[in-house]
């Protein structure tokens, strides 16, 4: 009797098409995690990112590297800012060239060089939680101008 032989057939079809299903979608979850942006810009990034020889992602890359920062299990925010020679930080918009505006906070410390510097005020997150200290680093030259403090163990 061919009956009892479908019935055995038709489940284990059923069972192989969802998980099929299950292995396709876990698939596409793991590629959209690995792929996804890692960094967030905030003010007039995108606009002042035209302007810098060295991005925001590059930036990012630069004090991840520092830190030793696994950006699988943290992001970063990045912010195009003005340093001047004290320390003290202003917010930039661009256009066809920076444009110095408020100020947002001084650093506990002035850059090395005592001059001043416009390039991206870089902050690496965890979940909910501050990771490492903020840095800043120069858009023209890619250095690492300075910290708001010695940068400590990140997440």
């Amino acid at each position: 009797m061919n009956p009892p032989r479908i019935s055995v057939r038709r489940p284990l079809k059923i069972v192989l098409v969802a998980v099929i299903a299950l292995a396709v979608v876990a698939g596409v979850a793991f590629a959209w995690y690995a792929t996804a942006p890692r960094w967030t810009g905030s003010g007039d990034w995108a606009a002042c990112s035209r302007l810098a020889t060295v991005g925001p992602e590059q930036a990012v890359r630069i004090v991840t590297n520092t830190l030793r920062v696994d950006l699988l299990q943290n992001h970063a925010v990045v912010t195009p800012g003005y340093v001047n020679e004290t320390g003290w930080g202003f917010t930039v918009t661009c256009g066809d060239h920076a444009v110095v505006g408020d100020p947002i906070a001084s650093w506990s410390m002035p850059p090395a060089d005592h001059a001043e510097h416009l390039g991206w005020s870089v902050i690496i997150e965890g979940d909910w939680t501050l990771c490492a200290t903020p840095a800043f680093v120069d858009w023209t030259t890619g250095a690492e101008l300075m910290w708001t403090a010695n940068p400590g163990p990140a997440c």
